[in-house]
């Protein structure tokens, strides 16, 4: 028979943390900040990161993305603080890698 358990109400994640992750470039940027939170505490600091996970990318384009779209978006999901007039980022490490644990589809 097959597993019938539903999420308690604290065990579901919320809509916008979702809505967050839904990218492909944020899950990027959220594995890249859970892996090293302690040594990304800037836009450069991350466009670096980040940067580790593509063959080929446009640090420009992707400085870009980060300030202008991603960043703003995990900031309002609470699942990192964004000063964009400093372009420093803190990372919540514990709600960034509870959800990225939660996210990741395990084979066994």
């Amino acid at each position: 028979m097959a597993d019938d358990h539903y999420p308690t109400d604290s065990e579901r994640l919320p809509g916008d943390a979702l809505e967050a992750m839904a990218s492909t470039r944020r899950q990027h940027v959220a594995g890249a900040l859970a892996d090293s939170a302690r040594e990304i505490e800037s836009l450069d600091d991350l466009v670096d990161a980040v940067g580790e996970r593509f063959d080929d990318p446009d640090e420009d384009e992707l400085r870009a993305a980060l300030h202008h779209v991603h960043l703003p978006k995990l900031d309002e999901a609470g699942l990192v603080d964004y000063d964009p007039d400093r372009h420093a980022v803190d990372c919540e490490d514990e709600k960034l890698s509870a959800l990225l644990d939660r996210l990741t589809v395990r084979s066994e």
